[in-house]
């Protein structure tokens, strides 16, 4: 499973897609991504293998922010 999470400067905008066989469809599914929110370029795009993974970086991310 590959977690897709976008944050802006300030925070995780969202968690927008959970992809089951994303290890197979990586490159594929950056540039569907990159076509998508390219109009926001302060935001940065970050890939976890597992939620638990995505779930421990936004939280650490978060808590710095503050």
């Amino acid at each position: 499973m590959i977690v897709f999470i976008t944050f802006t400067n300030e925070h995780v905008r969202h968690i927008f897609r959970v992809e089951e066989d994303a290890v197979n469809r990586l490159e594929e599914l950056k540039e569907e991504y990159y076509e998508t929110y390219a109009e926001q370029p302060c935001d940065s795009f970050n890939f976890f293998r597992g939620l638990h993974r995505a779930q421990a970086y936004a939280e650490k991310f978060t808590n710095e922010e503050k």
